[in-house]
């Protein structure tokens, strides 16, 4: 099983050009879709969000390579001791994956994520 760890946190209001920044965030089932990233990923893309590039979760491992995210369509990312993503859609022009909300549940800084 892969390890990450939860780096980063970001709510992006609607109609908001800018994110916040959270310690911790409660996802429920009506959440909108999710996009993960791993810090490889933002590292190849230069440490900058292209525009339109927003993630909600930033995850990293010490010898991850970039663009892991590609490979966890149809599975299930475990965040904490509660929240469970399916990930729906990765793509290629969108870098990470994008996911919907199976198990509710409270995601902190810190948190370990895996795929499984």
């Amino acid at each position: 099983m892969t390890y990450y760890q939860v780096q980063e946190l970001w709510r992006y209001p609607l109609n908001s050009p800018g994110g916040e920044n959270l310690e911790a965030v409660d996802l429920g089932h009506d959440s909108a879709r999710i996009h993960i990233m791993t810090t490889a990923t933002l590292h190849e893309l230069g440490g900058a969000y292209p525009d339109g590039f927003r993630p909600n979760i930033i995850v990293d491992r010490d010898d991850d390579a970039p663009f892991a995210e590609t490979k966890w369509a149809g599975r299930v990312i475990a965040i904490g001791p509660e929240v469970r993503i399916r990930i729906t859609t990765t793509s290629s022009t969108v870098p990470g994956a994008y996911g919907e909300i199976e198990r509710e549940g409270r995601i902190r800084l810190g948190h370990s994520m895996h795929v499984l």
